[in-house]
């Protein structure tokens, strides 16, 4: 008999200190479809994570949102790295903040254009490249995660309703610091991504 050779999904979730709409960002591509991209938080998830895992992203105490769900995934596409940072078809994205042309690196500014900030990657030290992508002589987290099934409640308050259903999951979240796995949770967490299969992908504004 043949034996199935799917992995069972890891499901990471963590609590976010920021909620800027950079990590994650959520922007339409050129066909008008919302893509979720995490490509500037989280390296420990960005360089474990496989098409099919589950991500879910948490409120904190110093965002004044602890507990609530701001945006869960599933990831659908891994760009390896450092390409995201090299093909052209994500220069479009928000999170995009680097290139690499010809082996410098250049930094963009909003979409303002860019400047270049090394002559050379060969010269680039992890200690004075930014912690989270290190593009470098490794690029491992230059890795970018995609998503094209995820739905967010940045507004606060937005999941408040959704997370009465889950009460163990609000306070078992609410006390924990900032890992990126809770397995005493795992499958309630489950049963929180099955339900939001009802929910349509969406982009939420803070405001």
């Amino acid at each position: 008999m043949a034996h199935s050779s799917r992995r069972e999904p890891r499901i990471f979730c963590y609590k976010m200190i920021f909620k800027k709409h950079g990590a994650p960002t959520i922007q339409p591509d050129k066909h008008n479809k919302l893509i979720l991209s995490l490509a500037l938080c989280k390296p420990q998830i960005r360089t474990q994570a496989k098409v099919g895992d589950i991500i879910f992203g948490f409120g904190s105490k110093k965002s004044k949102n602890n507990g609530e769900l701001v945006y869960a995934c599933k990831v659908t596409e891994v760009v390896e790295a450092p390409y995201y940072y090299v093909l052209s078809q994500y220069h479009y994205r928000r999170d995009c903040s680097y290139r690499i042309i010809d082996n410098k690196v250049y930094w963009r500014a909003g979409f303002l254009g860019y400047q270049p900030i090394f002559s050379s990657v060969d010269d680039i030290k992890e200690t004075v490249f930014p912690h989270n992508v290190n593009i470098g002589k490794d690029y491992k987290k230059s890795k970018v995660l995609l998503s094209t099934n995820f739905r967010s409640f940045y507004k606060d308050g937005s999941s408040k309703e959704l997370m009465e259903i889950f009460p163990l999951i609000r306070d078992y979240i609410s006390k924990r610091g900032r890992g990126t796995s809770f397995p005493m949770i795992r499958e309630p967490l489950q049963q929180l991504w099955s339900i939001l299969q009802d929910f349509p992908p969406n982009y939420e504004e803070d405001i």
